[in-house]
């Protein structure tokens, strides 16, 4: 079941989707119809079709890069999710982001992930952190900034890492991959910017959530809004390649292996730092 977008998927998408323009910039309230065309799905769908059998043809078409047919099955499956005993609205709505993704359809990606947020179809805490985590591949995607998805999300009160670290604190085997998860996304967004715009994260981030990882405190003069100008390229990777040693070492302790997603991310941080030069 494609009910969340891993990280390697996200990478993937940052880089190689085209942006879209225009979203707009509330969505509570909205039907969902408002977002998407709820009858626009073959109609050599059997309309006796139950739910979850049309996940499923969904899932088999995705798997088979056919994401205009998996997109038609998701979309017809929420016609009949509320019979469903396995699948709610929001896993359903998860799948169907994925292939709009796919499809370069990226705006109403978005649109759709803010539903599901702002509209609380998550049936749980850690499918509630799997659609913010999602929510920032779409944002990247649509040229969007870490910061102001995160502060929006704060505003509406559907997530926030002071909650999510101490949901790792105290359940890591649960949380710890989401935690390293979200920090990865934010992060991958940040480092194609400016120290400027990057350090606007620092107010999200929990005190002590990244231990005594280096370059901190010279970002916390941007993150405060004074200071931008001292601060390099090179000090400003030096900061996010710290940030992410330090999620892969809680991924490490949690789970006794290192993430691969964010082993590679390092690794490219550490070529641009050097690129940098002084």
């Amino acid at each position: 079941m494609y009910r969340k977008i891993c990280r390697a998927l996200s990478l993937a998408l940052a880089v190689c989707l085209m942006l879209a323009a225009g979203l707009p910039s509330a969505f509570a309230g909205r039907d969902l119809s408002d977002i998407i065309d709820l009858n626009d799905y073959p109609s050599s769908i059997n309309p006796g079709l139950l739910c979850d059998r049309a996940i499923a043809r969904g899932n088999e078409a995705f798997g088979e890069g056919d994401y205009e047919t998996a997109r038609g099955y998701y979309v017809f499956a929420l016609h009949k999710v509320s019979k469903s005993q396995t699948y709610c609205e929001g896993d359903v709505c998860c799948n169907l982001v994925l292939a709009l993704l796919y499809l370069g359809e990226t705006g109403t990606a978005y649109d759709l992930c803010r539903y599901m947020l702002e509209e609380d179809l998550a049936p749980g805490s850690e499918d509630r952190f799997g659609y913010m985590l999602n929510m920032l591949v779409c944002a990247h995607a649509n040229g969007l900034s870490a910061a102001g998805e995160l502060e929006h999300a704060r505003e509406e009160g559907y997530f926030s890492f002071e909650e999510l670290a101490d949901l790792a604190e105290n359940q890591p085997k649960a949380f710890t991959g989401l935690l390293s998860g979200l920090v990865y996304n934010v992060l991958y967004i940040d480092m194609e910017g400016s120290a400027e715009d990057g350090a606007e994260t620092w107010a999200y981030f929990p005190d002590g959530l990244f231990g005594s990882a280096d370059g901190r405190g010279e970002m916390a003069q941007p993150a405060s809004g004074s200071g931008a100008d001292s601060v390099s390229r090179k000090a400003y990777l030096t900061y996010i390649g710290n940030f992410l040693r330090e999620a892969s070492e809680w991924f490490n302790e949690t789970y006794n292996s290192y993430d691969h997603d964010i082993e590679e991310l390092i690794l490219y941080v550490d070529a641009l730092q050097a690129e940098a030069g002084a």
